[in-house]
């Protein structure tokens, strides 16, 4: 059962904490915690890993979670791989 209503955060693009990786991708940390950098949407009654990923073609980008984490990604254009399964077409994915 839920235990707190629901609620509006706003993320506004100032407040989230961005760079660029090695492999040219560049990544914007909405919530959770990287490198001891925290998103701007922390005290959530649960604790994701939020981030928007923009990578240039031919890039590639990993994240590795614990096992006991779920992972839910949308992708709009291109290609992903999650574990041994690799997807194009756009959608969520699990």
């Amino acid at each position: 059962a839920k235990r707190n209503p629901a609620a509006y955060r706003a993320a506004y693009a100032e407040d989230v904490p961005q760079w660029t990786d090695a492999a040219g991708n560049i990544v914007h940390l909405l919530a959770g915690v990287h490198e001891g950098t925290l998103g701007p949407l922390d005290g959530l009654e649960t604790s994701p890993y939020l981030v928007r990923v923009e990578s240039p073609a031919g890039a590639v980008w990993t994240w590795q979670g614990d096992e006991a984490d779920t992972a839910i990604v949308y992708l709009l254009t291109g290609s992903i791989r999650i574990g041994e399964r690799e997807e194009s077409k756009p959608g969520l994915y699990t």
